[in-house]
């Protein structure tokens, strides 16, 4: 009903009771978010991870607000537990190479991303983000491919069609 502090109060009282309670810790994290408090919704976000930390929801939920808030060295010490748990998971081995892309680490990024389409090889987001490492590399010719198998997974994928354009354009 929009009463965030009555939320908020019964969230807490379940985390008094439990206190590795870590679904009610995501929704404590979930509220911050909605309010615009990044600060307090990553707090949540790790509590949760240290409460359960096999579990890869919470982990990828802090890894991508971490990824989206230009913090990309926390996304990747979030991310690698679980990359390192489950070598072939589409989720993390995106976000792992968006991450190191992030940080500058772009070789490391397009080997992460080259395992990303030899685990999902009819996905047109590994290959445009392989692509898009590529182009940050300097490595046109590879680049070009890329995001030619991206268009030829989904012709009417439009980032990829715009990387190619602007790629045709410049070159």
């Amino acid at each position: 009903n929009g009463d965030f502090e009555a939320a908020k109060g019964l969230l807490e009282q379940v985390l008094a009771q439990q206190s590795n309670h870590y679904p009610a810790m995501l929704e404590l994290a979930s509220l911050a978010g909605r309010k615009g408090d990044v600060k307090l919704q990553a707090s949540w976000l790790e509590k949760a991870v240290a409460a359960q930390a096999a579990l890869t929801g919470p982990r990828r939920a802090l890894a991508l607000l971490y990824l989206n808030t230009q913090q990309p060295l926390k996304a990747l010490e979030t991310a690698q537990p679980a990359l390192e748990a489950d070598p072939n998971s589409v989720d993390f081995l995106g976000i792992v190479g968006q991450s190191e892309l992030q940080a500058g680490k772009t070789e490391e990024s397009i080997k992460t991303f080259q395992r990303l389409v030899n685990v999902a090889p009819q996905t047109v987001e590994a290959y445009f983000l392989l692509a898009r490492a590529y182009g940050l590399a300097e490595k046109h010719r590879e680049m070009q491919a890329a995001l030619t198998k991206a268009l030829e997974i989904d012709p009417n994928h439009l980032p990829s069609q715009v990387a190619l354009v602007r790629f045709f354009v410049l070159d």
